[in-house]
């Protein structure tokens, strides 16, 4: 099957992205490597960063996709395709850190997992003991931002050690040590409402 010029494009950037940083590539080097011409590569694309921009989205809607395949299963484990997804995309994953997009990469999957937490059902226990399923509002937007960041710090601690703990687990230890962050912020929502009292 014979691939596209943006897939041409985007596998060329991913190599040379393993050897320099963005900003010492040029679109002469880009296309050679690629194997296409001038006027396909600007036919597609503006510059090198629309290039990266363009790689970035598609990793992304990829995640995303994943995700949402979960959530609308109604799954009880709602992001166990996450790990195996990143895992399987390591390589492009550190190539981008290691290109400088770690930052980009750290921001687009907190506002991914905020988003996926914000569409799911989550649930608290009030002052009663009770447990209540939350609607969007400020309780429910701070859990799923607690929950977002804390998923983004276990994913970039998983990474950082070179995944000690293999894909298919890593979502049931991840969803506990969330569970404990949250449970945690409860209780001291709890104890901080009996004092008021």
């Amino acid at each position: 099957m014979k691939k596209s010029v943006k897939a041409k494009v985007f596998i060329a950037m991913l190599k040379l992205l393993k050897t320099k940083p963005l900003n010492e590539i040029t679109v002469k080097e880009l296309v050679a490597e690629a194997g296409i011409n001038r006027s396909s590569y600007h036919y597609h694309f503006y510059c090198l960063e629309d290039v990266v921009d363009e790689l970035l989205d598609y990793f992304f809607e990829g995640l995303g996709q994943t995700l949402m395949e979960k959530w609308e299963n109604n799954s009880e484990n709602p992001i166990s395709n996450l790990y195996p997804y990143l895992y399987e995309h390591r390589d492009f994953i550190e190539t981008m850190n290691n290109a400088g997009y770690e930052s980009a990469m750290a921001s687009r999957t907190i506002e991914l997992l905020r988003n996926s937490y914000s569409n799911s059902v989550m649930t608290y226990v009030d002052e009663n003991g009770r447990e209540v399923k939350m609607q969007n509002g400020t309780k429910f937007d701070f859990k799923a931002n607690i929950a977002a960041y804390q998923g983004y710090a276990i994913i970039k601690t998983w990474y950082d050690l070179d995944y000690p703990v293999a894909p298919e687990n890593m979502s049931e230890y991840a969803i506990g040590l969330v569970n404990l962050r949250i449970k945690r912020i409860e209780r001291k929502d709890i104890r901080k409402s009996a004092v008021l009292r």
